[in-house]
């Protein structure tokens, strides 16, 4: 009997106006913001209610006729994305994070490394285990049942997660005397980058259907993140831009082509386009064939980014998060931004409604984003 002004079901970025009405006549609408069950001595609805950027606000209401309640409440929810709904804040300094259904693995340098995070209530996160692998883990994947970390100057580490909360160690390797700084795992093969110069080179290949074995490796750049999709990979290389190899034969991948930023620090493809997250140059989107489509520099210090349905989210430094409408991506715009207060922003992902981001010595911050 009550009607909602604008969509509630959609997700706003801005403040939004809410409107009532009611489809009987000689009705009037009253309503109670936050929960509370609507009466009518509940206040008569005269003038849009106004839901804040960045909130989530719930309106109950009825309509009333000479002070009875005609027909039944309504209750809806407005959500202005993005909302900070829960926070763990991890020991020492969160780089990478990766997400499996209501678990979330956070790459936490200098310490207990890998923390192990029950997010099955966003607004309540809490600490389901912890391990420390065999250095400074910097990112964190999840491909099936195993997790992937890149452990800083010990190279990289895979586990069994059959068992969510206990991860089991299955092998690990070390390319060489650089910083494993990413990993993404495809099938029974882990593609690693390394940075920090030394023997590393910037690409290394595994088959990990066992033992750790080297199959073949890229040496011509800094390596900073890597994606891989069927037998192409894209590497992030620092101010050397972006790479891209045919590794449909794992033992001497081919250099396809290349493409420039300013300094490439993550990639992420969605629907056909890959995303580059640049230090400096904020985010850049490419098609597969590496042809510029549009970059956006409102941003300054991309260091991750992950995109779905048209909306890319960039982990921006000490900026903090940016969300970005790319529906046409030779002019991607801001949608909403959420300030971390100089605090780094160093790696994100989405799954289902909620953004995870890895925030330096804040920890993981937990944000809805849909409804």
């Amino acid at each position: 009997t009550v009607t909602f002004s604008p969509d509630p079901a959609a997700t706003y970025y801005t403040t939004v106006n809410v409107s009532l009405a009611t489809i009987i006549a000689g009705a009037t609408v009253h309503y109670e913001v936050g929960g509370a069950e609507a009466t009518c001595s509940s206040t008569e609805f005269s003038a849009d209610i106004p839901v804040a950027a960045q909130s989530i606000v719930a309106i109950n209401a009825v309509s009333c006729v000479d002070g009875e309640v005609s027909g039944s409440s309504v209750s809806e929810a407005y959500l202005s994305a993005p909302v900070l709904v829960g926070q763990y804040d991890t020991p020492n300094n969160a780089e990478g994070v990766a997400v499996n259904g209501t678990i979330a693995y956070v790459a936490d340098t200098n310490g207990d490394d890998l923390q192990i995070i029950d997010v099955s209530d966003p607004g309540n996160p809490s600490l389901a285990n912890q391990i420390d692998p065999f250095g400074n883990t910097r990112k964190v994947d999840v491909e099936g049942t195993r997790l992937y970390a890149a452990t800083g100057g010990t190279g990289f580490a895979y586990y069994d997660i059959s068992s969510p909360t206990s991860p089991n160690l299955v092998n690990s390797a070390d390319p060489g005397t650089g910083v494993a700084s990413d990993v993404v795992a495809s099938g029974n093969t882990a593609y690693v980058v390394s940075s920090g110069g030394g023997a590393a080179p910037d690409l290394t290949i595994y088959d990990v259907s066992g033992a750790a074995m080297l199959q073949g490796t890229d040496d011509t750049a800094v390596g900073r993140g890597v994606v891989v999709s069927g037998t192409t990979a894209y590497l992030a290389v620092g101010t050397a831009g972006i790479r891209v190899l045919d590794v449909s034969t794992p033992t001497t991948p081919a250099l396809i082509t290349t493409a420039t930023a300013t300094d490439a620090r993550g990639v992420y493809l969605d629907n056909g386009r890959l995303y580059v997250a640049d230090n400096g140059g904020g985010m850049r989107i490419f098609d597969t064939s590496m042809a510029l489509l549009g970059q956006y520099t409102a941003a300054t210090s991309g260091l991750r980014v992950f995109a779905r349905d048209n909306v890319a989210y960039l982990a921006d430094g000490t900026n903090g998060l940016e969300i970005i409408d790319v529906t046409n991506p030779a002019a991607p715009t801001q949608l909403a931004a959420y300030s971390t207060g100089g605090v780094s922003a160093i790696d994100i992902t989405v799954s289902g409604n909620f953004a995870y981001m890895a925030v330096d010595t804040s920890g993981l911050l937990i944000f809805q984003i849909s409804k």
